[in-house]
């Protein structure tokens, strides 16, 4: 009787198996494709190129061994030590512009265009110790690119040193020193657009409620010093060119 009954079962087995291969090949999921809202641990196939209908992340950027034409005449022309160069692929690697992104060599780039007293490379390189941009927050670096820009006349600088110290982010709150920097970059932040520099056009507005008229005649003459001092550095960066005037 029991080798009756093995007999059955082997052949029942036999007549279900090409059932059980045709519902496989017609879609019966994997244990890998097979996932619980309740948090397995099991992640889905990821579907091939051809049916995706959304790239991959990876895609849409290319790698840093394939950087852009662009990005390459702008290294090529950072490795010659022009200035200008290295804080626009400073800024480009930061931003991620032309396809690569690497903030840890933004710095060094536009750490070495701010050594050449660039005065938009101090400025960024300041910002980027200020948030942690690519090295860590760093708020005595911040203050000293800042004020490096800033004393050239670099308004957009001015605005930023100015806020801190209003703020007292990062150092004291001194507000003298934030009057005299955001009064000296008011015409950037008056003649921008409204939406912009939202801090600063508060802090203006607050700042003469807030010294006595002894402080404000301090910051008076720190002004025209800074004016003179600005000018001074802007002569040195464009000396001009002596000699005879052009006839009339």
């Amino acid at each position: 009787m029991s080798k009756r009954m093995a007999s059955l079962s082997l052949c029942c087995a036999l007549l279900l198996a090409p059932s059980l291969s045709a519902s496989a090949a017609q879609g019966i999921k994997s244990d890998d494709e097979i996932i619980s809202i309740g948090g397995s641990k099991t992640r889905p196939k990821v579907p091939d190129d051809k049916q995706s209908t959304t790239a991959p992340v990876d895609a849409l950027t290319p790698p840093a061994s394939e950087s852009s034409p662009e990005l390459k005449a702008l290294e090529a022309k950072a490795q010659t030590n022009d200035s200008q160069a290295q804080f626009e692929l400073g800024r480009a690697l930061a931003r991620g512009m032309f396809g690569k992104k690497d903030e840890t060599e933004a710095v060094r780039w536009v750490e070495a265009a701010a050594r050449q007293n660039l005065p938009e490379a101090q400025h960024l390189l300041g910002v980027m110790y200020r948030d942690g941009i690519g090295a860590p927050k760093n708020y005595f670096q911040a203050i000293k690119w800042l004020r490096q820009s800033s004393d050239t006349g670099f308004r957009l600088a001015g605005i930023d040193l100015g806020m801190m110290f209003f703020q007292g982010k990062g150092v004291h709150q001194d507000l003298v020193e934030a009057y005299v920097l955001l009064n000296l970059a008011s015409p950037t932040i008056q003649f921008s657009p409204a939406s912009e520099f939202p801090e600063a056009r508060h802090a203006l507005v607050r700042l003469p409620t807030l010294l006595s008229d002894e402080q404000k005649s301090l910051a008076s003459g720190k002004m025209q010093e800074a004016r003179d001092q600005a000018l001074e550095a802007l002569m040195k960066r464009h000396p001009g060119k002596s000699g005879p005037l052009p006839p009339k």
